[in-house]
């Protein structure tokens, strides 16, 4: 929960340096729960479109959460070692999707790199 109160405040618009494997999926975790209760809310109040699978809430937060998705996962990109924009490998269908699950599940690179020291976070 904290990862992801500063990747929305501190680390809003921070492209550089590294983000851990644990740091990404946590707020990966917390993103599509909060996606999912807003679709829900659309649903519920008759907000959601069908045709075009967005409703309100849904909405606002794709807005909210994209610049700071964008910016962590180049942060990720950074800790194996791979510059950010190996995220539009992303917009390749099929292999791009599965080649960005493997990255995103890959192990740091434990040695500083070109992009910075290894993120320590300490467990409070």
């Amino acid at each position: 929960m904290n990862n992801f109160i500063l990747c929305m405040t501190k680390r809003f618009f921070k492209f550089s340096g590294r983000a851990s494997k644990q740091e990404y999926w946590m707020f990966f975790l917390f993103m599509m729960m909060c996606y999912a209760i807003g679709i829900a809310l659309d649903m519920s109040l008759g907000l959601w479109n069908s045709e075009e699978a967005i409703g309100l809430f849904s909405g606002i937060l794709i807005f909210v959460f994209f610049i700071p998705y964008i910016s962590l996962t180049a942060r990720r990109f950074h800790d194996i070692n791979k510059s950010g924009w190996f995220q539009l490998i992303f917009l390749i269908p099929g292999i791009g999707w599965i080649a960005w699950l493997i990255w995103m599940c890959t192990a740091a690179v434990n040695d500083k790199n070109r992009f910075g020291k290894p993120v320590k976070y300490k467990l409070t």
